[in-house]
């Protein structure tokens, strides 16, 4: 997972950033309608269907 945080200037160019990701603050807003979930919620939770995910999870090289 990414994690983007706002910063100034002066940091970015302290690390030598040249290419910025755009972020929607709709993001931030929060999601009033339930009873929706996100396509990738999780609805087992148990320990044996979390062995299963991982076991069928593909192995991506760093």
């Amino acid at each position: 997972m990414k994690v983007f945080l706002p910063a100034t200037d002066s940091v970015l160019a302290q690390y030598g950033v040249t290419h910025l990701v755009p972020f929607d603050p709709n993001f931030l807003t929060p999601n009033t309608s339930k009873g929706k979930k996100p396509s990738s919620w999780i609805t087992d939770d148990d320990y044996l269907s979390a062995c299963k995910r991982l076991r069928q999870a593909q192995i991506i090289p760093a």
